[in-house]
């Protein structure tokens, strides 16, 4: 006597990871030991050559002939907001290259000043270049023009608007309803959460027209 029940043509699911059944999740990507190397002593490198050069240039602007000039002023600050992007890239040289534990009480909270803060130097030595460049046009094409124009008190309301901008802009990466660590595998990655629909559409299409 057969006692087995009618299927009624609805079949049992497959289990996961079988064939026909729901794909798996993507591994978290990980670093390699040939990026981990490159990491480790590319940045190495990098800090002894940007200490070495950002001291001489900190020794000829700081001058008692040159600290007066605008475009010497200009420089000092644009040499101090790559000391800063340095100082903060420390963070990507030990988690990238010594691959620590993450001991860190909120990861999160942390990648997201890491990525505020790159962001903001990245902008303002952009856009201190560009003062620059703006200051010496202005001395060549007006030269007697530029002694009223060029001083060092429109530089320093140059430069703050300048740190401003570029803080305000970048602001958004402080919100954790907006950005998080992201799960790659490596503790310097941040980005948008899925969360919110909006910013995330806001973060992959529109932010890096505004940030570029």
């Amino acid at each position: 006597m057969n006692t087995s029940q009618p299927s009624f043509g609805i079949s049992e699911p497959n289990p996961p990871g079988s064939s026909g059944g729901p794909p798996r999740p993507p591994e978290i990507p990980t670093l390699t030991n040939l990026q981990s190397n490159v990491a480790l002593y590319g940045y190495a490198l990098l800090y002894i050559l940007a200490i070495f050069g950002h001291m001489n240039t900190l020794l000829i602007f700081l001058r008692p002939t040159l600290r007066h000039v605008s475009t010497s002023c200009l420089f000092v600050a644009l040499t101090v907001s790559d000391s800063l992007y340095l100082l903060v890239s420390i963070y990507d040289f030990i988690n990238t290259g010594l691959r620590p534990p993450d001991t860190s009480l909120n990861p999160s909270a942390v990648c997201r000043f890491h990525t505020f803060a790159q962001s903001t130097f990245i902008c303002c030595s952009a856009w201190l270049l560009v003062a620059i460049s703006t200051d010496r046009w202005e001395r060549v094409r007006f030269p007697f023009k530029s002694k009223q124009v060029c001083t060092r008190r429109n530089t320093f309301l140059v430069t703050t608007g300048i740190i401003i901008f570029p803080a305000s802009l970048n602001s958004h990466f402080l919100l954790p309803q907006l950005c998080g660590r992201l799960p790659a595998g490596i503790m310097t990655v941040c980005g948008a959460r899925m969360v919110n629909p909006t910013y995330f559409q806001f973060f992959r299409r529109t932010w890096p027209i505004l940030f570029s």
